[in-house]
């Protein structure tokens, strides 16, 4: 849940176990400025990515390294597309590339966009999810492309 809260703006992660009837909040964390609207966020069991429109932050369950990356949109947007996959994070890290990150928020590949032929315009394209584990599709208004995330080890 995105809220302001005591004149700072917050992300609210909850859960709900399967023999409780109501919500269980588990994390709380502050974001670096108050935004006024919308936030695309993905969520899995080891973090959240937020995709705010002056920067991408990665804020671990597990006591993983966060990432606050600058983010700069010259088309002045304030959206961009994200995903969380079981162990893995998709973003727009610009307007030529897609990042893919590892549950502890390292990256495993960066995608260029060019090579896609997806359009720059970031309200034109969406990151979705794949039918099989491990898949997802960068989908713009004129073409599908399909990604599998490899097993990553350092």
């Amino acid at each position: 849940v995105h809220a302001l809260m005591e004149n700072a703006d917050r992300i609210l992660v909850f859960e709900i176990r399967q023999n409780e009837a109501r919500l269980r909040e588990t994390d709380d964390f502050t974001l670096p400025g108050i935004y006024p609207h919308l936030l695309h966020m993905a969520v899995n069991a080891h973090g959240v990515l937020v995709a705010a429109p002056d920067r991408t932050l990665l804020f671990g369950l597990q006591g993983q390294d966060e990432l606050d990356e600058p983010f700069e949109n010259p088309e002045g947007g304030i959206y961009r597309p994200v995903l969380a996959g079981r162990d893995y994070f998709v973003y727009a890290s610009g307007l030529q590339e897609v990042r893919v990150l590892d549950a502890d928020g390292f990256e495993m590949v960066r995608v260029p966009l060019t090579a896609t032929g997806v359009r720059y315009n970031l309200n034109t394209w969406r990151i979705l999810a794949g039918r099989e584990p491990r898949v997802f599709v960068l989908h713009s208004p004129d073409r599908l492309d399909f990604y599998r995330v490899q097993e990553f080890t350092r």
